[in-house]
């Protein structure tokens, strides 16, 4: 829900963000469980990229084209382990 209101306040606002990954640079594991029949994982990303977010006309507003950062995300997946469908469900991100 934060998520989608983020992206909502932005479009009302007429800005864009721009997000360019340059390299991963490692990606491990972190967590992984069973709740019940809910499985799920912690996946930690570390990468080398930039974020821009810009107004209506373009204009950067934040962040910086030319200077990557690097960075740590963490992804948590689920997936119901009595389900047919393959696919994992993002549940969570974060950043350390």
């Amino acid at each position: 829900r934060s998520f989608a209101a983020a992206i909502d306040e932005r479009e009302a606002a007429g800005e864009t963000l721009e997000t360019r990954i340059d390299k991963l640079k490692d990606i491990d594991i972190v967590e992984a469980g069973l709740d019940g029949r809910t499985a799920r994982v912690t996946v930690k990303i570390v990468s080398d990229q930039f974020n821009v977010l810009r107004a209506h006309d373009g204009s950067i507003v934040d962040g910086d084209p030319q200077n990557l950062i690097e960075k740590t995300d963490f992804w948590t997946f689920t997936r119901d382990t009595r389900s047919n469908d393959p696919n994992w469900i993002l549940a969570a991100t974060g950043t350390g």
